[in-house]
């Protein structure tokens, strides 16, 4: 669940990622031929999956599918950047609650800080969004593309950077960004 939540975070701007279930993995990499789910167990890994995803904050909705490979079944689950902003998911969806203890609902999140933001390739061009921002308070995303030189998908990818700090608060649907907290 963590993973699909960074997916769909997508602090890299590479509209998120794959989860292959059903391939082994050996030094980290893909091993070949894949092992496969059983037929049996396809429906109750999709609920599940389901399940966890329906804890991610704000609502998230993946791609999954069965796919059938060198005579294996996989499930393949397509993870895009969602445009809701920041994504988060429960610490731990497996604890079960005793009695007397509350169970840990605390959420974790893919959030960067700003200096993890402002140190990417990008640097210059978020730098310019925020520095438009300070000094106006605002921004929308038509004069972000105009103070950046950059196209719309850039820009909202800058913005989901920025987003993810929390530092500014806006969202794909919004006209205008603002920021609403004091940097460190």
């Amino acid at each position: 669940m963590h993973i699909i939540c960074g997916y769909a975070n997508d602090i890299a701007g590479v509209d998120g990622g794959y989860l292959v279930i059903g391939v082994k993995t050996e030094n980290g990499l893909p091993a070949l031929p894949p092992i496969g789910v059983p037929n049996v167990l396809l429906d109750d890994i999709q609920l599940k999956i389901f399940q966890y995803c329906n804890k991610i904050e704000p609502r998230y909705i993946h791609k999954i599918e069965i796919v059938e490979y060198q005579g294996v079944n996989l499930v393949y689950l397509k993870c895009a950047e969602g445009d809701a902003g920041s994504y988060q998911a429960p610490v731990d969806v497996y604890s079960k609650k005793e009695v007397g203890k509350e169970q840990d609902r605390t959420m974790k999140t893919s959030l960067k800080k700003m200096s993890e933001v402002l140190a990417q390739k990008d640097y210059n061009k978020v730098s310019t969004i925020v520095s438009f921002m300070e000094e106006h308070g605002e921004i929308t995303p038509k004069e972000a593309e105009a103070v950046t030189g950059k196209s719309a998908a850039t820009v909202r990818r800058y913005f989901k950077m920025l987003t993810g700090t929390r530092y500014i608060e806006g969202s794909t649907n919004n006209i205008v960004y603002r920021i609403v907290a004091n940097l460190p």
